[in-house]
């Protein structure tokens, strides 16, 4: 009965993957980037095993906020107008995080870190306002915005020729092949996430600090 049950949770596993192969791309895509880069440099610089260690961690946990983004959608199909309010919203959250982390590092040199929310909590309308007139209307603020058109069409486009990467991840060896590859990275993601909730306990950049220096991060 056991192995019965195991079977039926390793084949639903990847379903919402192979069915939502296109919006779980892109958002891992989007998601990763970051651990994309701290992995080129683990190749190319040679960093220490920690470093590998920190860059599969994002990468797990791009990987689980993907495929619940694919499992929410998936899942709602039946519902087709609140499956398609789910799949805006399960595309526009790491676009504007990704945006906003590109914006952060064009015009600061930084990507987007917990330390922007507590200072943003101190900043008041005007200086939000002079902030956005200054840093939008600059050339780094225009091609923040050339990437952003780019992504959208690249997901309008990704949409829209859906059935295409469906008639490929429908072969039999290739749900096996995800299911392999996602269970790692899934375990991972949803331990390092219960981790990084904690977070939320943060009322000071001191505790930030403290957070920020714990040694699951």
């Amino acid at each position: 009965m056991a192995l019965k049950n195991v079977k039926k949770i390793l084949q639903a596993l990847p379903k919402p993957i192979i069915e939502e192969f296109p919006l779980f791309v892109l958002t891992l895509v989007i998601a990763s980037i970051e651990a994309l880069r701290l992995l080129h440099g683990c190749i190319v610089a040679h960093y220490g095993l920690n470093v590998w260690i920190q860059a599969f961690r994002f990468i797990s946990i791009a990987t689980t906020i993907s495929y619940l983004y694919a499992a929410l959608t998936y899942y709602t199909k039946k519902r087709i107008i609140v499956s398609r309010i789910i799949r805006v919203i399960c595309y526009a959250i790491p676009i504007i995080l990704f945006i906003t982390n590109t914006f952060l590092r064009l015009n600061f040199g930084l990507p987007l870190n917990p330390s922007y929310i507590l200072i943003l909590g101190e900043t008041n309308t005007r200086e939000a306002s002079d902030f956005l007139s200054t840093f939008l209307l600059s050339k780094n603020g225009a091609i923040t915005s050339v990437i952003l058109l780019v992504i959208c069409i690249t997901c309008y486009v990704a949409e829209k020729y859906k059935p295409i990467f469906l008639k490929l991840t429908h072969k039999k060896w290739i749900g096996s092949s995800i299911c392999c590859l996602s269970i790692p990275f899934l375990i991972n993601g949803f331990y390092s996430i219960s981790k990084i909730t904690t977070i939320f306990q943060v009322n000071s950049l001191k505790q930030l600090d403290i957070w920020g220096g714990a040694k699951y991060l």
